[in-house]
């Protein structure tokens, strides 16, 4: 062996031991030799000879103790050149350099709170399996040092599996959240953030049956149980009720159970300003814009369900467009919910009597307090608030905050002069192209006075779609997730809501003898192994029926004609001026329904396409846009 070998040694998880890169010698793996090795190299002072003799030698008689001692350090020696050892006056110590080891990298890591490098050094416990029966003294420090980094070790992957949680990564949570437990079993960060994993995933058994799992280990072994926090998190996770009852179907049918991709980032930078908001007892508001079927819905129920499971109080409610109608309408709904939240009863009796006189939950809960409250709905539902954060931090959520009335949005402005001192968090979505002068008002205030963020949703990237088809199809060569993912961005244009419902209807529809869809050289011609699916025509027709009357027209002629559209071609066919095409198809290409180039405007995805010429055109209309097209052609059957 050369002068100067490194030894690279781990210690965390089973004993790993590479000399220059290559299988160290039989010889050292010797249980005693390489627990000479393993002791040597974590040692943070000279040690004596006497010491090692009698931590690995004890039992022997003490001439061939030595004998025993200098025979291992000849063969570390051998292995690691001559001046890896140092030794004066009795004393050893190995020479920087020579051996490399896992731990002292998991430390540099630890301290700069790189968690996912941390993680990625624990492979199990410390020296997992490794043991010198005979070595009492060996054996001591082993199970110190064991109890020691297997704490640390635990801690970092709990970390860890906490960024991954927070990133919606929840089978890496999961996963690196188990390693953690599999390290110490009583690690309650560990556990509590593989229950919140399990939850929100919708596997509220399986949480509940590893807490109970771990609970048992608990008592067997050391006679305690988890502590309070992850008891509490266990009556919530049993309570259930993690993700809104009155969600949209069409917003979560078939495409909830697949993951959350292209939006973790959000995801954690919601989940952070909540995190902020109930350490600093503030007020936070976070404003999430996108398209329709770009997740919006989606991306605040995964951060509601983690609020729940950390114990916050949740109300929420859609706005419809008769929210706009009258004043407060949004708030009344937040009010009817807000019966039954904690802290309620500290609340002024005149304002819990403005909510029994219009609202039976709310009579059924204080039925001797009486009626005939002068306090105004906003004022009543602020005080209402108040008192229910004396008992935990809430949350309000707000989605398709675009149809909310003035009244109601403009008192959220106030909520952050009235509450401080407060953890409130206010949660909003809004269509992009339907946002009011109300919900801008608040996006110029975050980052000046108002702590929050704002986020802006678009369409899913070829990346993205290809992380999503690799979860659902995972024996597939990337060249067929390739092929899958061009055809789903050609067809779905990107939007998450297409995208994930088509996917699910892909899926489901392929047959296992059948090969990889679509086939080669066949990626946008192939049909569909399904037909299309419900969900995407549902969802198609509601989005098609929000817009104006002009923006349906042309989308119906776009459905009709094929290629693209220009646009002295589109004011022939609707006989409109030249600027009223130009006002539609900016507001169309601004909601991305169409995409625009120097040749014209078509629809952005194939389905679009398709549902709107097949579902969205009547064949008169079909009739009458093809003969101004082509006049001298005969007029083609309907249908």
């Amino acid at each position: 062996m050369p002068h100067g070998a490194v030894i690279d040694l781990r210690v965390l998880g089973p004993v790993h031991v590479l000399v220059e890169g290559a299988p160290a010698p039989s010889e050292l793996l010797w249980k005693k030799h390489l627990a000479l090795l393993v002791y040597l190299a974590m040692a943070e002072r000279p040690v004596s000879r006497e010491h090692l003799v009698g931590m690995l030698w004890a039992d022997k008689p003490d001439a061939a103790a030595r004998h025993s001692l200098n025979e291992a350090l000849r063969v570390l020696r051998r292995v690691t050149g001559a001046e890896s050892l140092a030794g004066t006056g009795g004393q050893l110590t190995m020479t920087a350099g020579t051996v490399t080891l896992d731990t002292v990298r998991f430390v540099e890591a630890e301290s700069a709170g790189r968690w996912e490098e941390a993680a990625g050094l624990v492979v199990g416990p410390f020296l997992e399996g490794f043991g010198v029966p005979d070595a009492s003294g060996f054996e001591d420090w082993l199970a110190a040092e064991r109890a020691r980094w297997s704490h640390r070790s635990a801690a970092a992957l709990a970390h860890h599996a906490q960024e991954l949680y927070r990133a919606g990564r929840l089978t890496d949570a999961i996963e690196v959240g188990t390693r953690a437990l599999h390290v110490s079993p009583h690690a309650d960060a560990a556990l509590g953030v593989v229950m919140r994993s399990l939850a929100v995933s919708g596997n509220r058994a399986a949480a509940i049956e590893l807490h109970d799992r771990h609970a048992s280990v608990m008592r067997e072994s050391l006679g305690t149980s988890p502590g309070r926090d992850i008891e509490a998190l266990l009556a919530r996770i049993r309570e259930g009720h993690l993700t809104r009852p009155d969600a949209p179907a069409v917003e979560t049918a078939g495409a909830v159970a697949l993951p959350l991709v292209g939006r973790t980032g959000f995801l954690e930078r919601l989940s952070t300003l909540g995190a902020r908001v109930a350490r600093d007892a503030q007020c936070g508001i976070g404003i999430v814009l996108g398209d329709e079927g770009c997740g919006k819905t989606r991306l605040l129920t995964e951060v509601t369900s983690r609020l729940r499971l950390d114990g916050w109080t949740v109300l929420e409610t859609s706005a419809v467009p008769g929210d706009q109608a009258g004043a407060w309408g949004t708030f009344l709904a937040l009010a009817r919910q807000a019966a039954t939240i904690p802290g309620v009863g500290g609340a002024h009796p005149e304002a819990i009597r403005t909510f029994v006189e219009r609202f039976d939950v709310w009579s059924e809960h204080y039925r001797g307090i009486g009626t005939g409250s002068s306090m105004a709905i906003e004022p009543a539902l602020r005080d209402v608030l108040f008192a229910s954060l004396e008992e935990s931090p809430m949350v309000v959520v707000l989605d398709d905050a675009h149809w909310m009335d003035h009244e109601s949005l403009r008192a959220i402005s106030l909520w952050f002069r009235e509450f401080t001192g407060r953890p409130l968090l206010c949660l909003l979505s809004a269509t992009t192209s339907l946002v009011t002068e109300d919900i801008d008002y608040l996006r110029s205030r975050v980052g000046r006075d108002m702590e929050g963020e704002v986020i802006t949703l678009g369409p899913l990237s070829s990346a993205d779609l290809g992380e999503l088809v690799r979860t659902q199809l995972p024996d597939w060569s990337p060249v067929e997730v390739e092929r899958l993912v061009r055809r789903l961005a050609t067809d779905s244009a990107g939007i998450p809501l297409l995208a994930t419902l088509l996917l699910s209807a892909v899926t489901e529809g392929l047959q296992p003898e059948g090969g990889a869809w679509p086939a080669p050289m066949q990626t946008l011609d192939q049909s569909l192994p399904v037909d299309l699916p419900d969900g995407v025509v549902a969802a198609l027709r509601v989005r098609f029926h929000r817009l104006g009357a002009d923006s349906r027209t042309l989308l119906g002629i776009l459905g009709i004609v094929e290629g693209r559209l220009e646009e002295s071609e589109a004011a022939d066919l609707t006989e409109w001026p030249l600027d009223r095409v130009h006002a539609t198809f900016d507001a169309l290409e601004r909601s991305r329904w169409i995409t625009g180039d120097t040749r014209g405007y078509a629809i952005a995805g194939r389905i679009v396409r398709e549902v709107i010429s097949r579902d969205m055109v009547t064949p008169g209309q079909r009739r009458r846009i093809l003969a101004r097209r082509s006049p001298e052609a005969p007029s083609p059957p309907a249908g």
